[in-house]
């Protein structure tokens, strides 16, 4: 990414640098069209369906 300046501590700064640390994985998920950037898993698993 090129340069990008927002508050310190704000929401916005928060997401850019979550998304920095992690780059290489979402990179990955963009260039292998077999991934899926989802967590409906994680969801599905969380929830009791009777």
């Amino acid at each position: 990414m090129g340069s990008f300046t927002a508050v310190p501590k704000s929401k916005l700064d928060t997401a850019v640098n979550y998304v920095l640390k992690r780059r290489a994985g979402f990179e990955k998920v963009f260039e292998d069209g077999c991934l899926e950037l989802s967590n409906n898993l994680a969801l599905s698993s969380t929830f009791y369906y009777p």
